[in-house]
């Protein structure tokens, strides 16, 4: 399964890189903070087993554009809106890595037409137990 690296610009100009691997139902995966298409090429080739994987590198990593200003939920959602949106997917499953829970959870939320299936890794239920602050 070769990696096709393409980009896209999400709704505030940010240039997204993603890829696409194999044929099949459309997955759409959300990585972790760091996670990067080059990083985590041996967990993709697994997903995508029968699949059209998608992946982005997340704003301000890997081949995505670096310089950002915000990386808030919101921006991060609509940089998921430009992915699925610029390959023309009606409908994928959706699968959310760590911090990427959060985002997935978000766009499912916002875009529950769209989702047929939302699987998540490794997340958390408040970001603030997860870097020592206190929830309210």
């Amino acid at each position: 399964m070769e990696q096709q690296i393409r980009f896209c610009t999400s709704a505030d100009g940010t240039r997204i890189a993603y890829t696409t691997m194999g044929e099949g139902p459309p997955l759409v995966y959300v990585s972790g903070w760091m996670g990067s298409v080059e990083r985590d090429v041996a967990l993709l080739k697994a997903l995508g087993r029968g699949r059209l994987l998608v992946s982005s590198d997340r704003r301000g990593v890997g081949a995505s554009q670096r310089d950002v200003d915000d990386v808030s939920l919101e921006p991060q959602v609509a940089d998921v809106a430009a992915v699925v949106d610029r390959l023309e997917l009606r409908t994928f499953d959706l699968f959310g890595l760590a911090e990427g829970a959060a985002i997935s959870v978000a766009y499912a939320a916002q875009h529950a037409d769209r989702v047929s299936g939302l699987a998540l890794w490794g997340s958390y239920p408040c970001g603030e137990e997860v870097t020592g602050g206190t929830s309210t």
